[in-house]
């Protein structure tokens, strides 16, 4: 079923920032856990770009992201070393300075001082500096220290860009206290209507042939995820008239290889 029945407004962008995860050193699980918990909140994500530390594909594609998307979620990148770029690319993007601030300073010296060193690496210095205007997110759990950016465009088109540093333990929680709140309380849930259905018995192919076709009159999306042996199927949107009205159609056509909701 065609996407474009879903808004798209309002969608938000992931890019995730790294050699490690460009060469698979490492699994970005901090896109995967992002996009569940936004989706389960009725907020899309349509788009996951992953980079490597290159200060020009960083700039090319949060320009692209930038263009396409109303929230653009970062991870990765906000480092002590000469690999940590994502601060520097986003202020070329956005033709902010980047300005360094006193007070988040302080707090990285204080939290590396607690390890018994001091005076703190010169390189941590970069570590406090931010795209001009941006609203500084506190990291408890690290050095790096995140923020979000919220900006108006001259034809009143507003977007949000949050930079969150890499490690999960870090970045999942600043997600958690900041980005997902500042993204529903400013309109970005619209996936109002969501369920799944564990199928068996049938191809994948010939269910959604005929799932499709039901679904083709109403403002509604399938979805479908083959694991063997099973078959998940999803449907949602942002229409609870047309959800409801279709449900009993999909409930009978797929009685026969239910395993379960």
């Amino acid at each position: 079923m065609a996407r474009d029945k879903l808004s798209t407004s309002y969608q938000v962008a992931l890019l995730a920032t790294g050699d490690e995860i460009c060469n698979g050193d490492i699994i970005n699980s901090n896109s995967h856990e992002i996009a569940q918990r936004l989706f389960s909140e009725g907020i899309q994500v349509s788009t996951h770009m992953s980079l490597p530390d290159n200060l020009a594909a960083l700039e090319n594609g949060m320009r692209f992201l930038l263009q396409n998307h109303s929230a653009l979620i970062t991870t990765g990148g906000l480092g002590p070393t000469s690999d940590d770029l994502t601060r520097q690319a986003l202020s070329h993007v956005l033709h902010r300075p980047l300005v360094f601030d006193e007070a988040t300073w302080e707090t990285i010296v204080a939290r590396i001082k607690r390890f018994g060193i001091h005076p703190p690496p010169e390189s941590n210095r970069q570590q406090a500096l931010f795209p001009q205007g941006a609203t500084i997110i506190p990291n408890p759990n690290g050095t790096a220290a995140g923020c979000m950016i919220r900006q108006i465009h001259a034809d009143h088109h507003e977007q949000f860009i949050f930079m969150l540093p890499g490690p999960p333990a870090e970045c999942l929680p600043l997600f958690e206290t900041v980005v997902l709140p500042t993204l529903k309380n400013n309109s970005f849930q619209k996936i109002v209507c969501y369920k799944k259905w564990l199928l068996t018995g049938v191809s994948e192919a010939a269910i959604a042939e005929k799932l499709d076709k039901l679904a083709q009159p109403f403002d509604c999306v399938t979805g479908y995820r083959f694991y063997y042996p099973y078959l998940e199927f999803k449907l949602y949107s942002n229409n609870q008239a047309d959800f409801d009205a279709l449900l009993p159609l999909i409930n009978e056509a797929i009685a026969p290889y239910l395993v379960k909701e």
